[in-house]
């Protein structure tokens, strides 16, 4: 046993116990290389937003300003907008910060909506100073697309592919060009999409689960502005299983017994809100739509094999919680139970990013959330209508067919040798 020396009244074994108590590994001061090579890439990123901020202002500014007088002359070229200009109106002249129906997400509409609802208790808002603010929307995500996309490129390839990837981006995609001068969703909700996926590529190389948190925010977001952003989540799943299985855990380290108790009772708060929606919300529901079709599928039909789906998923939820014997095995591995608990943090990260984009409509069942979901659900399984007309087969045809795969070889030529 090795003898215990005080030192000015401490012990030394307590000195050498907060020396390892310290971290492993400390960060060194930066070079001088290391500041040239930060000042570069800042350097480089603004030139980035410089650049795309004025090639897409001047390629959308007259855009923005074409045909904008008022809703009516808007709704000739373009319904959408119409819609758009007219909920605003409505929220804008009532007072209120809640929008009507519309079959996607409100954070899109909610970011224009808000700053002209604060403009209208000091002056009237015209019809077509609502189009041009929600027309310019999209034109300043489209440049702060262009820029994550070249820091996510640059991260992940290196510099050449960062330029190449903004410039395509910049020139080559038609429709991002599009709709970052239109009154649409699309362009903001790709920006958080872009932004999640850079933060999975962090996490995943840095092997640090807490970026996944601002990924779970950027998906709700996403989420928020077209209800297609919910694909991000499997990508967040998958890279957080990738990560835990490197890290080295204790049960101790991770509180399993504390973490399994938490993840029972909202397992038994989820399996009580599917039961509570398939023998409530979904009758409620269902009142609405008595005989209507979308898309060939019968509402009502759709809708009760919905709540069965919801009781026998929210019973067995309930009833998989209650049994301790499922959830012994589970407290003696620690990875699994880590990754239970940050499942939950993204769970409660993704939902809360998601309300407040549209706090006002999420919980409505017959003109909110719920409906837009149902519809875009149907609309997004048949290819915005394209199956009704076509066969499935059709899709692959078309991307089988010469025109789209003499570009698709040449594309991945011109990126094969901007990565070698």
């Amino acid at each position: 046993m090795m003898p215990i020396v005080v030192q000015d009244g401490v012990p030394a074994e307590c000195h050498s116990a907060r020396r390892r108590s310290k971290p492993r590994l400390e960060r060194g001061k930066p070079t001088a290389r290391d500041k040239k090579k930060h000042l570069q890439q800042r350097f480089e990123l603004l030139i980035v937003i410089a650049l795309a901020t004025i090639y897409l202002v001047w390629f959308a500014w007259p855009l923005i300003w074409s045909v904008s007088e008022n809703a009516r002359l808007v709704g000739a070229f373009n319904t959408d907008e119409e819609a758009h200009v007219m909920l605003l109106k409505e929220a804008i002249d009532n007072r209120i910060p809640r929008l009507g129906y519309i079959p996607y997400g409100y954070a899109y509409l909610n970011m224009g909506l808000l700053p002209l609802l604060l403009l209208s208790f000091f002056t009237d808002v015209t019809e077509q100073q609502i189009i041009v603010w929600l027309r310019m929307i999209p034109t300043l995500f489209a440049s702060a697309t262009v820029a994550l996309t070249f820091v996510l490129a640059r991260r992940v390839f290196g510099r050449l592919a960062a330029w190449l990837s903004a410039f395509l981006l910049s020139f080559g995609v038609l429709s991002f060009l599009r709709m970052s001068s239109m009154s649409h969703s699309d362009v903001p909700q790709l920006f958080f999409l872009v932004l999640g996926i850079y933060f999975c590529c962090r996490s995943a190389v840095e092997l640090r689960p807490s970026w996944l948190v601002w990924a779970s925010a950027a998906a709700g977001l996403a989420f928020g502005c077209k209800y297609s952003g919910l694909f991000l989540l499997p990508i967040i799943g998958f890279t957080g299983a990738l990560v835990t299985l490197q890290l080295e855990l204790t049960q101790r380290a991770v509180g399993s017994a504390q973490v399994v108790n938490a993840f029972r009772l909202l397992a038994v708060a989820v399996g009580v809100a599917l039961l509570i929606a398939a023998l409530v919300a979904v009758p409620y529901a269902s009142a609405a739509y008595v005989g209507e079709e979308y898309y060939g599928v019968s509402i009502p039909e759709f809708l009760g094999t919905l709540r069965l789906m919801f009781i026998v998923l929210g019973a067995g939820i309930v009833l998989l919680a209650a049994v301790p014997s499922v959830w012994a095995p589970v407290r003696q591995r620690p990875k699994l139970v880590y990754l239970m608990k940050q499942g939950m943090l993204w769970a409660v990260t993704f939902s809360a990013a998601f309300v407040v984009t549209s706090p006002f409509n999420v919980f409505s069942i017959r003109s909110g959330f719920v409906r837009g979901f149902l519809y875009e659900s149907l609309h997004s399984s048949f290819g915005h209508g394209f199956a009704a007309e076509n066969d499935r087969l059709i899709w692959l045809r078309i991307l089988s067919s010469p025109e789209l795969l003499d570009r698709f070889i040449l594309g991945l030529a011109v990126v094969g040798l901007a990565l070698t």
